[in-house]
Order: structure tokens, then sequence, then C-alpha cells
């Protein structure tokens, strides 16, 4: 299960808040997640391990296995920026490897835009469970 719908609440309706992942969800909340769920912390924009270091710190709150899901930049053209996500992809990668648990659980997601007739984008995800290299 996508992570972010917990975070938003704790950060005014913004997936990280003001202050990127310093707001934890809240232990009542964190008690009621079903054990058979997975959270999938998702990021598709930071450059910088310090930002993933304090998602996966809040997502270990949840003590809990959870996925890290990055992003193959593609949702600004019709060809991916590959120098921007190998950017965020290292800088994720840097701070899965801190994390023991993490470092089996991590995915990459390939997002495209759908136009339908009303004229209203939905987006589709067209690919998922891409290795992310760590050499």
């Amino acid at each position: 299960m996508w992570s972010d719908m917990f975070f938003r609440p704790v950060n005014d309706g913004d997936y990280y808040g003001k202050n990127y992942g310093m707001n934890s969800v809240p232990e009542n909340i964190r008690k009621k997640v079903p054990e058979n769920i997975e959270l999938v912390y998702w990021e598709y924009f930071q450059t910088e391990s310090k930002y993933y270091d304090r998602m996966i710190e809040r997502h270990k709150e949840f003590d809990k296995p959870f996925y890290y899901a990055g992003g193959v930049s593609c949702w600004t053209g019709f060809v991916p920026n590959n120098r921007y996500a190998i950017e965020t992809l290292r800088a994720a990668v840097h701070s899965c490897q801190k994390y023991g648990e993490v470092r089996k659980r991590r995915k990459s997601t390939l997002w495209d835009m759908i136009f339908q007739k009303n004229g209203r984008a939905t987006e589709k995800i067209i690919g998922i469970n891409v290795r992310v290299a760590t050499r």
C-alpha cells in the first residue's frame, strides 16, 4: 500500500510536509495498519540522501517491512530523463543501503500519462519490479 495516505494527514495534506519527513504518523494510527499490509515509500524527486534517510526512519516507526519505490523520470516529456533518474536513484540507493531491511525491498516505477476524451490526465503505472542496480 502506498504509504503517503498515512503521512498526508499529519502534514496538512502534503506527503512530506514543510519539514520533509520530520512529522511522525501517530502510534495509534500506525498500530491500525493490518499485519498483512506492506507499505511502499515512494519518492521520485529528491537528489540528496538526507531526505530519504528521514522518510525511511519515519517508515521504520511502523515496525513492519516496507518497500522503497523510486521513479524512472519520464513524466515531464515523451522520453525518460535518465540523468535525473540516476541522480535520484543514486541518493535513494545510498540511503537504502544504510537500512538492512530496505536493501532487498526496492522497486522502480515508470509512469505514463493517459489522456482521456474529457481532457483530464490520469496516471497509470506501466511498469514496476525493475531492479535497482547497486553497483
